[in-house]
């Protein structure tokens, strides 16, 4: 569908820099936490926020890296990070929401989660929470 194909663009888009070096440390340390080195690939996505301090995608890609590794703590700090730099970054904010679900801060998944629903209601990364929000907003009310 077209809303798929836009959050997959969406995904490429924010993997960008518009600094080869840094997107090359970027992808480096991509690859290094797919084959399970995820303190040298921590090290290197911390190398390229020296270079680019206020660009978010670094912070955004930890979030993603934490949320893989279930340090869930971590992830929200790093989500939190990426959302400072960047507001409209909904994919991180998606993810923020996953990860204080799965910190057990359930009151504030919900409240992010609703949030980006209310704005993107078809986005396909919310589906798989979909049955969780409606659970948990019945628990509310």
């Amino acid at each position: 569908s077209i809303v798929q194909h836009a959050e997959a663009m969406l995904r490429v888009v924010r993997r960008r820099s518009g600094n080869a070096e840094v997107d090359a440390a970027m992808a480096a340390g991509d690859s290094i936490a797919a084959g399970g080195g995820v303190q040298e690939a921590l090290r290197l996505y911390d190398r390229a926020a020296e270079s680019l301090p206020t660009w978010a995608g670094v912070s955004a890609r930890k979030c993603e890296l934490f949320a893989a590794e279930k340090r869930h703590v971590d992830c929200v700090a790093a989500c939190g990070e990426a959302l400072e730099l960047d507001e409209a970054d909904v994919i991180s904010r998606v993810q923020f929401g996953q990860c204080l679900k799965d910190a057990k801060a359930t009151s504030s998944a919900l409240q992010v989660l609703l949030q980006v629903k209310e704005q993107y209601p078809t986005m396909p990364s919310l589906k798989a929470l979909d049955e969780w929000i409606v659970r948990e907003q019945q628990r509310a009310e």
